[in-house]
């Protein structure tokens, strides 16, 4: 009977470059700003996921704040805070304007405010909330206050307070 071959040599493994590093300084961040920029005010009872995904057809998002967006099997819910893989390339002060800008949604769904229209302009309520965020915000046209930037105070909070590990957000995806 033939003997059967012993394997010259072990499978190798797999190298993964994880998103881990990436989800959980975006997670930190969220924390931070949330508890820094809410004036002491307790966040809603739901959890929040962040997570990072395709853009899909939406060519310029860079991220986006959905109530109640996931679900636990046990039938919890969670609110999502969703980073566009595609833009993870942008400098990391970009990411995380977008991470303040999403975050001041969360909190105005927290408080009961209403602030996109039904088409999705951003409102007054919702400048208001990202000033106190510590965001630029300006005018986009009528009623609309989309475009955001970090404020210089802000900016220097965020280096001397939260320090950002700029090696954690590495990771994008190639736009095709």
């Amino acid at each position: 009977m033939p003997r059967k071959a012993e394997p010259s040599n072990l499978a190798q493994e797999v190298e993964i470059l994880s998103l881990r590093p990436a989800l959980a300084e975006l997670e930190r961040y969220v924390q931070w700003v949330y508890r820094t920029r809410s004036g002491g005010r307790v966040a809603g009872t739901l959890p929040v996921t962040v997570s990072i995904q395709t853009r899909g057809g939406k060519r310029l998002l860079c991220g986006r704040f959905t109530p109640e967006r996931w679900q636990t099997r046990e039938g919890g819910a969670s609110h999502a805070i969703m980073f566009t893989a595609e833009q993870l390339s942008r400098p990391i002060m970009d990411i995380l304007e977008t991470a303040t800008h999403e975050t001041a949604h969360l909190y105005n769904f927290d408080n009961g405010v209403d602030d996109c229209s039904k088409g999705g302009r951003h409102n007054l309520d919702y400048a208001e909330t990202a000033q106190q965020f510590g965001l630029i915000v300006q005018q986009d046209g009528p009623g609309g206050w989309r475009n955001t930037a970090l404020s210089l105070e802000l900016t220097a909070e965020i280096e001397k307070d939260f320090q950002p590990d700029y090696t954690a957000l590495s990771l994008f995806m190639r736009i095709r």
